[in-house]
Formats: C-alpha cells, structure tokens, sequence
C-alpha cells in the first residue's frame, strides 16, 4: 500500500468529513466530549485551510483518501499534529504511522512535535511511542470521562542548527550566480555533459537538493519531468517563480535523509548536488545515498555532487586572515584541522570538505546495489585562475574548456578539484 499526503483541496472536503465523522463518533460515545471532530463540518477545514498556521492534509492509500492529518504550527520550530484519523476499515494497516512520518517530513524547521490523546488508548500510545514520541507526564482533563495524556518529539539538536545555518546562508547568498560566472560555467557544463550522457526521452528525474532551480529547470525546460526536492523555503520559492507552463515540474520542501512522500523505485535519474555539502556524520550521508538508491529505479544513475578537501587547505587555511595570521594555526587548535590536514566540519562551517578516499568509503558501503561510472572533478582548476578565465576570449576559453574535458576524470588530479560528481548506476 502506498501512501502520500496531498495538501486539502475543495474537492476532499465532502470525504475528508465523513471520514472524520466516522473515525471520531465511536469515541464520542465513550468520552461525551463536546468539542469531538465527529462533528466539524467542511467549514473548519476551509478555515484550516485559509489559515497560514494550520496545514490540513488528506491522507491517500493508493490514491485512494483513506483519512486526514493536520499540523497547527504553535510557534517557530515547534509543531502540534492536532488531528489524525483513518478509516476505521483500514486501521491496523500502518497507515497512521507512516503518515506521521510523511508529515513531519514536510517540516525540515522543526525542533519540537507535541500530541495528545486519550489516556487510556494503549492503540494511540503504542503508534505515537513508535514514531518517536514519549510521554511529557502531563495530562488536560475534558471531562470525567476524558483526559488527555500530552506526548513530545525532540529533533536532533545539529539537525536544527544546520537548518538554521543553511537557511541563513542561502537566504542571502546567489548560489546559482556562482554558476553563472565564467569559471562558475566550468562546473556547470561539465555537469550537465555527464548528466546528458544518461538521458533517454522519457527521463524521469528527481534532484533532491534543487536549490534554486539552476539544473532542475534547465532540465524541465529541455521536456523531462522533473521533481525537484528543497530544505530551504527561500530557495524553493525562487524555484517556483521561475516554472513555466511548459515544464513539468513538482516540487516538495524536503531533507534528504528523509523522503517518506516519495515512492521507491520511481526516477531513471537522482541527483544530489548539493546535500553532501551539508551532511556532518557518516551516518547522515550514508542514510541520504540509501534514500537516494531506494528511489532510483533499477538501472536508474545517481549524481552525487562534494566538496573537497584540499583546494580549501591550499586556498583557505594557509592564507592569512583579515589580521595577518595565517588560518592553518588557528583552524588546527581549534580541532577543525588534524595532522593530516583532514578537515572537520560542523554546521558553524557550513561545508562538509572530503578527500576521494571518503567517497570511495561511502560507495563502498554501497557496491552490493550500484556500480560505479565516473568521478569527475566538475570544476577542476576553474577557481585557481578565476580571474584569468573571467577574462579570458572565447577562442582560448574553448580550449581551455578542452583541456578540462581531457584531464577531469583523470586519477591523479581529481582530488584537485573543488567539486567533484560521483556518478553510480543501481543495480
């Protein structure tokens, strides 16, 4: 059974309220609870739906609405899945569960979830205890027949610092004019040259981490359906702005290592070029490239864009800082720099920097479900002589852009690269 939420449209509320009534009259009958769901109508829903602090969804199993879940956001970061019901011939069939996991998928900002629910409903407890949520030790009392037992989620604390990190960064820094620049176009075109190697009429393709749009709408324009994925709200909304009628394009607000709205085995092509930069531990990265691989179809490519290393060692840590001081001593006794001038990062250093031998570790763990195709340094020596080829003509940028072609995949050198792009078939 698949299941998907859809934001509430005009068109479930007729089903979204017989659904509600049906799910919720039984417990009238228990509790005599005057405020009971069984009895609101379409008009709260619409109201819901009007509101900017409610989000109503329609809970679908197979395409087929099977019950409605709704979030009432409380204040920023914090979340209160006010309403949940299913069909009750369709309860015990994981469907709640899987649509908490869905929801709270939908808000990357979150730092805390807050329930209730009757506290004699061992069902509830045991649905709610599963996803994560424990028991706060407080109670509301309706009547002398109800209390309400209040249940909490806590998210990863760095996952709430990356987020707010992440936000700030992108909300004021043009990521797509970088590719735009004349050695911004290096990465660019030599990413769009592997990405067309793969491409077939009919290409279903998901980016996951679209930012702004530069290469989903490139994409779409070109006539592939395209869906793109973004954590950050500013980015997706540039995104958004900019689809044309003609384009195929979805669009969901998501984070990489969770993607439960989409389907397993769905896309021919999934990229990621740009969620690696920001993803701290190896469990974090392990868990977006399973996610990755769990919706790529079988034969489908993976793009797997990082950030290296060294470049940064050469052209950050060993220049000097605003007074003087070289970086390196600093960035060492501060733990960010080792003795083997591995670098470490935290979401404080927004980008995650790795050598060629930590994405072969992180393939590795994978060479049972893909294979290998390319690692390509993407843009190679473009921002060591930035200002040469911002200034360079045409003729000599084209053979530039020769040289590049005939030494980006070459060994020896990649590791040389700022960016580079892992590209892995499934099996």
């Amino acid at each position: 059974m698949n299941i998907t939420l859809v934001p509430v449209e005009e068109k479930h509320l007729e089903m979204l309220c017989t659904l509600q009534h049906t799910a919720f009259l039984p417990l009238y009958a228990r509790y005599h609870d005057e405020g009971n769901p069984a009895f609101k109508g379409t008009e709260e829903l619409r109201r819901q739906m009007d509101s900017p602090d409610f989000f109503p969804y329609a809970i679908l199993a197979d395409d087929t609405i099977a019950g409605g879940i709704t979030v009432k956001r409380l204040e920023k970061g914090i979340y209160y899945l006010s309403r949940l019901y299913v069909n009750p011939a369709l309860q015990q069939c994981g469907i709640a569960s899987a649509a908490i996991r869905i929801c709270e998928s939908f808000f990357p900002d979150a730092r805390r979830w807050l329930l209730d629910f009757p506290v004699d409903m061992e069902p509830n407890r045991r649905t709610y205890v599963k996803a994560g949520y424990h028991n706060t030790g407080e109670t509301r009392k309706i009547n002398d027949l109800l209390t309400l037992a209040l249940y909490t989620k806590e998210t990863a604390p760095q996952q709430a610092e990356t987020y707010d990190a992440l936000n700030a960064y992108y909300s004021r820094y043009d990521e797509e004019g970088r590719l735009l620049s004349r050695h911004g176009q290096v990465e660019y075109r030599t990413t769009m040259r592997y990405i067309h190697r793969y491409l077939t009429p009919g290409t279903k393709i998901l980016e996951i981490g679209a930012g702004t749009g530069r290469y989903s709408l490139a994409l779409a324009a070109e006539g592939y359906d395209v869906t793109a994925v973004e954590l950050i709200p500013y980015n997706l909304a540039k995104l958004r702005e900019k689809i044309t009628p003609k384009m195929s394009v979805t669009t969901f607000e998501g984070n990489a290592i969770s993607l439960p709205f989409l389907p397993d085995d769905t896309y021919d092509m999934v990229l990621l070029l740009g969620p690696m930069y920001h993803l701290y531990t190896e469990e974090e990265k392990i868990t977006a490239l399973s996610e990755a691989l769990r919706l790529a179809k079988s034969g489908g490519i993976l793009g797997i864009a990082y950030c290296m290393a060294d470049p940064t060692v050469l052209q950050y840590c060993f220049q000097q800082d605003e007074n003087g001081a070289y970086r390196i001593h600093d960035l060492m006794a501060r733990g960010l720099v080792d003795r083997d001038f591995r670098l470490y990062s935290t979401p404080a250093e927004l980008f995650e920097l790795i050598r060629k031998e930590d994405a072969d570790r992180l393939f590795a763990h994978f060479a049972d479900q893909a294979e290998r195709l390319h690692f390509v340094g993407t843009d190679m020596f473009a921002r060591y002589i930035k200002d040469s080829l911002d200034t360079m003509d045409e003729e000599t940028f084209r053979l530039y852009l020769a040289y590049h072609d005939k030494v980006c995949e070459q060994a020896d050198l990649v590791g040389a690269s700022h960016h580079t792009l892992d590209i892995w078939r499934k099996k």
